[in-house]
């Protein structure tokens, strides 16, 4: 599970940091998760850093420090948030890019989704946009179909109210069962 799982850390407190999360799972296509204290960075792709950093000469030790060393000490990449002002949206969807923006030979700027760059859907591996669904702890991306699926499964408020009654969540949740 971990090999293919971005891992967020940071100063903010844990709600803040799981918007994060979602928005790197969201931008990059994959699975995200919210670093803990006793969290082993070595198990994830990647790390996201928001807040302090090693580079910073005036950042206190703290767990986003400690896990960034820790990152590097085991080859893990580290990502940081873009700045305000390289904050761009997608030509395709207009999704605004905070963490990293793509751009085509042209410098068209593009979301992964739309650049055909991430792995597709979690759960049915179909190759179309997906949105991100929390699941114990964990954003995960889902096509459509399979995100309906998984909010009626895992009701959460961070997955907003799903209304199962509607008829295409009943077909869909009938075929999965």
């Amino acid at each position: 599970m971990y090999a293919n799982t971005f891992l967020v850390t940071g100063s903010a407190d844990h709600a803040d940091l799981t918007g994060l999360a979602f928005d790197v799972c969201d931008q990059f296509g994959v699975s995200v998760a919210v670093a803990t204290d006793d969290t082993d960075v070595s198990r994830y792709a990647a790390l996201v850093v928001e807040g302090p950093s090693l580079a910073d000469p005036a950042s206190k030790v703290g767990t986003a420090v400690i896990m960034e060393a820790l990152a590097e000490l085991h080859g893990v990449p580290v990502i940081f948030p873009q700045g305000l002002r390289e904050h761009d949206s997608c030509e395709g969807c207009d999704q605004v890019q905070t963490i990293q923006t793509v751009r085509d030979d042209e410098g068209v700027v593009f979301c992964r989704d739309c650049f055909g760059q991430t792995s597709g859907c979690a759960q049915c591996f179909a190759d179309e946009p997906t949105e991100p669904v929390y699941i114990d702890g964990v954003w995960v991306p889902f096509c459509g179909g399979c995100a309906k699926i998984t909010k009626a499964l895992h009701p959460s408020p961070w997955n907003g109210a799903e209304d199962v009654t509607e008829p295409d969540a009943m077909i869909l949740f009938g075929v999965a069962a």
